[in-house]
């Protein structure tokens, strides 16, 4: 139940509020809220507040209601902003049958609904928090069409905070060294920090450091502009407590680099350098070898050195010849996985994020040259790690044609009974493969299953007169897999058990052929 102010006593069946999840609550007892003259108008922005003087519902969050009119058929978006505390925002009204909500679709901690009125009528916008009894100043605003939402989430840096700071002549590049002081009056950058802003150049292609040292506080170091996928950020990745940041410049456009400290409140002197970042080639791999076809397991810590953009990267060496073909795949549950390759005869770091499955990583290289090469394990975010899996496997390619049978032969009408094992062989896309032999004739159509309960099975057939390989995921049902082939030719077709996933997948299956 709400909690009323004595004036609203009368209003004596109220029901709980806040939904769970993705429900939302029917008939809802929002629109019995006063608004108190609060109205809201299409195409303006108005300023409120919340305090203790508003209503509570039963989880004790603060109320504010206000009202809308709308017209059926009409379209708004309705923002809710505060710097103040992390913005949730209600709707409801007529023809609305379900309590609509929202939380952080605004960007950063701000709240945003789309909605388009069924009725004609009065609305009620409720403005409340998603934290308990949070007070403060709030902005809402409706629009006929929608304004690009922030891309950063909630907690998160807003990167044009960074870009407005001034830098006041204070300016960095290769090889500066410099010094500066956070006052009181430096301006707040997040959370509280004090921050002081440089303008950092360079050439497209630079691979800079950047390390902030200070022996009056917590160093925390910013780095933002053209081509970062993300504000980079860094504690004490230099040591002790000073910041480092290495980063691949994207363009010859100046970036953003702000000294912070941890603390909010924390001041004093600090200096600020500028060298070329460390070179991928001479990251120490400390024992941590992987040799052709086998899978490792590692960790990232936060101790592990930052690379490249902020990423902070675990090196392994490969020992390659020349010519070789190979696939290597970083695989975490923990991240977002990154990728990097460097040796002999590579001029740039080869690097993937997601040319695995998921966010996982993948990279295919031709080696140049006969030596040890460093696979570095990274995260995409700066500050991100966790347990992963790295693997080196050859990428020649299998010919699905010869796959060998071994004695397993299946007829028309027949349903066996099998295995998939991380023994059976890795065909050209990642997938170990088990080969069936069919006789097949002319003009004959059949229709070939493949189930399992243990993976998510992919089928694939080859045989005379198929130019390519026939393949299919899920034709069956649920996760299964279903061909029907019409035979070109006469002669042993080969039907190919596997998992839709990666090498790793293995398990129990039946495979039937029937005549269609």
């Amino acid at each position: 139940m709400f909690s009323l102010p004595t004036k609203a006593l009368s209003i004596v069946a109220l029901a709980a509020l806040v939904p769970t999840g993705a429900q939302a609550q029917s008939n809802s007892v929002l629109m019995l809220l006063p608004t108190d003259g609060r109205v809201l108008e299409i195409g303006e922005e108005a300023a409120g507040a919340l305090s203790t003087a508003d209503y509570t519902s039963v989880d004790d969050y603060l109320l504010e209601a206000w009202e809308l009119e709308g017209r059926a058929g009409g379209t708004v978006t309705i923002d809710m902003e505060s710097d103040a505390f992390d913005a949730r925002l209600y709707l409801v009204g007529p023809g609305v049958a379900e309590t609509l909500w929202d939380d952080d679709s605004g960007g950063g901690c701000n709240a945003r609904l789309n909605f388009t009125f069924l009725e004609n009528g009065t609305f009620r916008v409720v403005a409340s928090s998603l934290g308990f009894r949070e007070t403060g100043t709030y902005r809402l605003r409706v629009s006929e069409q929608a304004g690009p939402a922030p891309s950063y989430g909630c907690g998160e840096m807003n990167p044009e905070v960074l870009s407005s700071l001034p830098t006041e002549g204070r300016s960095l590049e290769l090889g500066t060294l410099a010094a500066g002081v956070l006052a009181p009056n430096s301006r707040i950058v997040q959370d509280g920090r004090p921050g002081e802003a440089w303008e950092l150049s360079g050439q497209e292609g630079d691979r800079l450091s950047i390390i902030l040292e200070s022996d009056d506080f917590d160093a925390y170091l910013y780095v933002a502009g053209p081509g970062l996928p993300e504000i980079l950020s860094d504690d004490d990745g230099a040591g002790d407590l000073n910041s480092l940041i290495e980063v691949t410049l994207r363009s010859d456009e100046p970036y953003t680099v702000v000294a912070s400290a941890l603390g909010s409140g924390d001041f004093g002197a600090y200096t600020i350098r500028v060298e070329e970042a460390a070179d991928l080639n001479a990251l120490p791999i400390d024992g941590r070898i992987v040799d052709l076809g086998q899978t490792v397991d590692g960790t990232l810590l936060f101790a592990d050195p930052v690379v490249l953009d902020g990423r902070r990267g675990q090196a392994w060496g490969f020992d390659a010849t020349a010519g070789q073909r190979v696939v290597i795949d970083l695989r975490s549950d923990d991240f977002d996985s990154y990728l990097y390759l460097v040796g002999p005869g590579l001029m740039e770091p080869l690097s993937d994020d997601d040319g695995g499955d998921g966010t996982n990583s993948q990279i295919t290289v031709t080696f140049p040259e006969t030596g040890t090469y460093r696979i570095i394990a990274s995260p995409y975010g700066s500050d991100d790690s966790g347990a992963f899996t790295l693997s080196v496997r050859s990428d020649e390619a299998v010919d699905l044609n010869t796959l060998s049978i071994d004695f397993r032969n299946i007829d028309i009408g027949q349903t066996v009974q099998s295995a998939l094992f991380v023994s059976d062989p890795v065909l050209i896309d990642d997938r170990r493969g088990q080969a069936w032999g069919l006789e097949g004739t002319a003009g004959q159509s059949v229709v070939i299953d493949l189930r399992s309960d243990e993976f998510d099975t992919f089928l694939y057939v080859v045989g005379p007169g198929l130019a390519e390989p026939m393949r299919n995921d899920d034709g069956g049902d649920d996760t299964n897999s279903q061909l029907t082939v019409t035979f070109p030719e006469t002669g042993t077709y080969r039907i190919i058990a596997s998992p839709w996933g990666s090498s790793t997948e293995s398990g129990a299956y039946s495979l039937s052929v029937s005549p269609r």
